[in-house]
């Protein structure tokens, strides 16, 4: 690519033309698009990626909130979206091919946004023998191998095995990550707040660090929080409707443990933009396909839900 295209490029980005507009225009792939972004980073322009609804992103100067926006959702009756956590990426009990089979399925879904809640690497926090690449592989790993799609990308937020290197080493991964892939928004460690028309869900990660005081819950919204970290499916119903993911690794904490996965949810809205129920979908990885292992409701009028640990079907021991 010649220098006069690559600028023209950057130009249009930092004019918040969406990525997909930008591909488009100028005939290159969203893998080529992010190629360009290896070479010439945007962090200098103290840009943010906005995530889209219908699969595109753009960057904006507006990184002043204390929240991100999922944009394009204004007076829609429901809005999907895929959650999954803990790929662990660079330990021995990690598996790309799981993400693979994650992004087919949104692809055949039509599912346009993944939010990731935290440990997508292994990091260095657990003992060397567990890992079969350092920091710096499995960064360019997670760069060439997570699959890409033209009209998917992810909100990621960080979590205890990325702080890690923050706290040990003072080398934050955070810009890194967002710079390796343009389909990656990465929106923090440990907690951030998503706004969906008028309401939020509550994101986090547990960081095991005492002294990091990170964000803290928005008060007076919604009172759903997605978590990952335990690296099992689980239900709270607390002051937030607290709801656990599995992990998208071989990674668990039990001598029994459910097969690994991620979550189809489908957020129903009321005529005044706010959360009323959360259908959710758990979706396991059984011989490399998806199964839906369960099905239940959270109705956050009532703070209730039809969620019953019996109704899981496969569990296997580890």
């Amino acid at each position: 690519m010649n220098g006069p295209q690559k600028n023209a490029i950057i130009k249009d980005l930092l004019n918040e033309e969406t990525i997909n507009t930008i591909c488009y225009k100028h005939k290159i792939s969203k893998q080529e698009l992010s190629n360009i972004l290896k070479s010439f980073y945007l962090k200098d322009y103290h840009l943010r990626k906005e995530v889209t609804y219908d699969g595109d992103l753009f960057f904006t100067y507006n990184n002043q909130e204390l929240y991100y926006t999922l944009y394009n959702v204004a007076n829609l009756d429901s809005i999907r979206l895929i959650a999954s956590a803990d790929y662990h990426l660079g330990n021995i009990a990690s598996d790309i091919t799981y993400a693979h089979i994650m992004a087919d399925y949104m692809k055949k879904e039509s599912i346009h946004v993944g939010l990731i809640l935290g440990d997508l690497i292994d990091g260095e926090h657990m003992n060397i023998n567990a890992r079969n690449m350092n920091l710096k592989e499995q960064l360019s790993f997670l760069s060439y191998n997570f699959p890409m799609d033209p009209y998917i990308n992810y909100l990621v937020l960080l979590g205890n095995h990325e702080r890690h290197s923050l706290k040990y080493h003072n080398q934050d991964i955070a810009p890194l990550i967002a710079r390796d892939r343009v389909d990656f928004a990465v929106i923090g460690y440990g907690y951030q707040a998503l706004k969906i028309q008028n309401d939020y869900i509550h994101l986090q990660h547990k960081l095991c660090d005492s002294s990091y005081q990170g964000g803290f819950p928005l008060t007076n919204n919604n009172k759903f929080m997605l978590l990952g970290h335990s690296h099992e499916l689980k239900v709270v119903p607390q002051k937030f409707f607290k709801l656990y993911i599995l992990p998208m690794s071989d990674l668990y904490h039990a001598p029994y443990a459910y097969y690994p996965g991620f979550l189809d949810l489908i957020f129903n809205m009321d005529i005044y933009g706010k959360i009323s129920n959360v259908i959710v979908k758990e979706l396991i990885i059984v011989n490399n396909k998806p199964f839906i292992n369960n099905e239940f409701s959270i109705n956050l009028y009532n703070h209730t839900t039809d969620f019953d640990i019996n109704k899981r079907i496969l569990k296997r021991k580890v």
